[in-house]
């Protein structure tokens, strides 16, 4: 969550920042009920497309990852966040799953030293419903022939 929004969250306070009163401290739910509403778009959206990029209209990165699908014959759903009213929160959201992909699959474990360097960035892609990862793990995945299965399996790609 972006600091603008925890500022709006405290704006709209009735205590106006008062922070002495136990009550006035956004709750929890307060603060992660963007980030849940978020999540649950992004896994609909997900679902509802064998392969789905979420980029930003200008971003370099994003822009390979669709040529790199559309030279395969794969017609991706692309989500661009600038141009979505949801847009900051997915991205935020996104962003969040990201990194978690990036521990789970010990990237940044192995390489503590290099965990600065290595914050995600979009674009995000989803084959299958599932999160592969950004433009890093996509061309890893194409490079080392596992990309075409999973278009297959996914149902995005017929040879």
């Amino acid at each position: 969550m972006s600091t603008s929004q925890l500022q709006e969250i405290l704006l709209a306070n009735p205590c106006h920042g008062d922070m002495e009163k136990a009550a006035c401290i956004p709750s929890v739910v307060q603060v992660m009920r963007p980030l849940e509403e978020s999540i649950g778009s992004i896994e609909r959206i997900a679902a509802e497309s064998p392969v789905v990029i979420f980029g930003i209209s200008t971003c370099c990165m994003c822009h390979v990852a669709k040529a790199l699908f559309l030279g395969m014959g794969v017609n991706p759903r692309v989500v661009e966040l600038d141009q979505n009213i949801a847009g900051p929160d997915m991205e935020q959201a996104l962003l969040s799953q990201l990194l978690l992909l990036l521990y789970k699959k010990g990237d940044a474990h192995d390489h503590l030293d290099m965990s600065a360097t290595m914050a995600p960035t979009l674009p995000a892609i989803f084959v299958g419903g599932q999160l592969i990862g950004g433009l890093d793990h996509l061309m890893a995945c194409h490079i080392s022939g596992t990309l075409i299965p999973l278009l297959k399996d996914a149902g995005a790609l017929w040879l």
